[in-house]
């Protein structure tokens, strides 16, 4: 799962495109609403009647690739923990978001550096 690539996963893996299924849409909310979809916790919550799962797949298939985007999530969370610290630690971060005294910190990097760009745009 460490060299899990979505665009070439998308690209291979266009289940239930007939019945305009999104199994993305669906391991998002999956993964908000039940936690992570890892097989362990999917067979887990099968065996017990758990989570009410049958409303996220129609098939073993679309169970099966719910628990390969589940899987590969904390992967995708350290990527994005690791860009943002990398960033944040970056002088140029506080001149772009004009955090000279790290006060916009506790807003997020997503947030701050929306802002700035747009307003880098704007002059």
């Amino acid at each position: 799962m460490d060299n899990f690539d979505l665009k070439k996963y998308l690209a291979e893996n266009k289940l239930n495109e007939a019945e305009e299924t999104d199994l993305y849409y669906d391991a998002g909310q999956m993964i908000s609403q039940v936690g992570l979809f890892t097989r362990e916790n999917a067979d887990k919550m099968d065996a017990d009647g758990d989570g009410n799962l049958g409303r996220w797949y129609d098939t073993p298939e679309e169970r099966e690739e719910l628990i390969k985007i589940s899987e590969a999530y904390p992967t995708y969370l350290a990527k994005v923990k690791a860009t943002f610290d990398e960033l944040m630690n970056d002088p140029m971060y506080r001149v772009a978001v004009g955090d000279v005294d790290g006060k916009y910190r506790d807003r997020g990097p997503g947030e701050t550096l929306e802002k700035a760009y747009y307003r880098s745009k704007r002059y």
